[in-house]
């Protein structure tokens, strides 16, 4: 039975290409720099505007729409609309064979209805997160969705403390 490879895609936006070159990174510090600043700051912030999973050819994610119906979409690797390419991050192999995985992807999209997409709470990264979980049984790395995290908790705070005063 074939191994489907399981990836996390980091994706950046591609409205950030449409600043000009001047405003990216690699063109105001020697690229080696950049890079490793990008990575750096990418990590601390989890500045990952896409993430999406790399199964058996293709690549599957989670976006948001107004209907009650599936937000799982599938589109062929690295070629996301609206987001370049980043890089990947190996998370593991799956047993399941591509017809199972059909099944499988199928049963999971009923859980994420695109009407409850949440920036912060029920995101690209929370489906990445659980699709490779479910596959692997191993996360994604926590630093991909920590900005979420920092935000649910920051929610959190700010309705404590209304609810104190």
């Amino acid at each position: 039975m074939p191994n489907g490879i399981v990836c996390l895609l980091g994706l950046l936006p591609r409205f950030w290409l449409s600043m000009g070159p001047s405003m990216l990174p690699s063109q105001i510090v020697p690229k080696m720099l950049a890079n490793r600043l990008e990575s750096s700051f990418t990590k601390l912030l989890a500045i990952n505007f896409w993430q999406s999973t790399h199964v058996h050819g293709s690549e599957y994610s989670f976006g948001a729409h107004d209907l009650p119906t599936s937000g799982v979409f599938e589109v062929e690797p690295k070629s996301c609309p609206g987001f370049l390419y980043r890089s990947s991050i190996f998370i593991g192999l799956t047993s399941l064979h591509p017809l199972e995985f059909r099944d499988f992807i199928q049963r999971m999209a009923s859980e994420y209805h695109g009407d409850t997409y949440h920036l912060i709470s029920k995101n690209c990264n929370h489906f990445t997160d659980d699709l490779s979980t479910r596959l692997t049984g191993k996360p994604i790395p926590g630093w991909v969705n920590r900005l979420a995290k920092l935000g649910n908790k920051s929610v959190l705070l700010i309705h404590l403390f209304v609810a104190t005063f």
